[in-house]
């Protein structure tokens, strides 16, 4: 069974649709790699109360530092722009250490680079594959993105020999970062022994990646959605305000 699983991914995978998707031939997007996936799966399993709590935490943060809190008084968004930053505010903290989720620079480059992935793409595309190959390096969108990619590589670098040392220490390094609390610790419990400062990098941008906008976007989608829908918003309300605990600090997600 595992040898046909394996075999079908010849055919379609997410790694293989990835490159299309964003051009990643032309962009240099980073690729999808093939252990990211399961290592994150187990990492949040494994810590879904701590998660919950530090997100329940982090949007009440972000929402009080960005919205009015005053009844009565309202403020005009971009709905798409600002989940966006609130996403990437929220999923930062779970993903890389306090040095990177409290550097404003970091969150506003990983904020970018979630949608710019998608721009560089898109960009691209204007052009003929043949002529693609030689005018990408040129385009703006791409140029920014290969930016971003050398920037995450610079970030996480100490992270990453930090981790590397240690595991070098001990082998038991990676088994005990299963348990760790940080999205970055269940990236590197699941990496190859000889994974690269590049691969890891590139895994830790695909993440923040596939956190900020696709999330993001369906919160967008969701409150649009909603708002042209007004017979079931006091319904919503309702299910909300019974969902929220006493206290009104906590929510009761069952």
């Amino acid at each position: 069974m595992g040898e046909i699983k394996h075999l079908s991914n010849n055919i379609f995978s997410w790694q293989l649709a990835s490159r299309v998707i964003f051009a990643q031939d032309f962009t240099g997007a980073p690729d999808r790699g093939p252990w990211s996936g399961k290592a994150l799966r187990v990492g949040i399993h494994q810590n879904l109360g701590d998660i919950t709590s530090q997100l329940d935490t982090r949007i009440s943060r972000y929402f009080a530092q960005s919205l009015p809190q005053d009844k009565g008084h309202a403020a005009t968004i971009n709905p798409m722009e600002f989940f966006v930053s609130t996403v990437s505010f929220v999923t930062n903290a779970l993903l890389v250490d306090s040095r990177l989720s409290s550097d404003p620079e970091w969150l506003r480059q990983t904020a970018d680079f979630a949608v710019n992935r998608y721009a560089a793409a898109d960009d691209v595309r204007q052009w003929p594959p043949f002529l693609a190959c030689l005018i990408a390096p040129f385009i703006p969108s791409v140029k920014r993105l290969r930016k971003q990619r050398t920037y995450v590589m610079q970030k996480m670098k100490p992270i990453y020999e930090e981790l590397k040392g240690q595991f070098l220490l001990s082998t038991d390094n990676k088994k005990n970062r299963r348990k760790g609390t940080l999205g970055y610790e269940w990236l590197w419990s699941g990496a190859p022994n000889d994974v690269t400062l590049q691969d890891f990098s590139d895994t830790m941008m695909r993440t923040l990646i596939a956190a900020i906008h696709t999330t993001a976007k369906t919160i967008n989608v969701a409150l649009i959605d909603i708002l042209t829908q007004p017979d079931f918003l006091a319904e919503l309300t309702r299910e909300a305000k019974e969902a929220v605990d006493g206290d009104g600090q906590s929510i009761n997600l069952d």
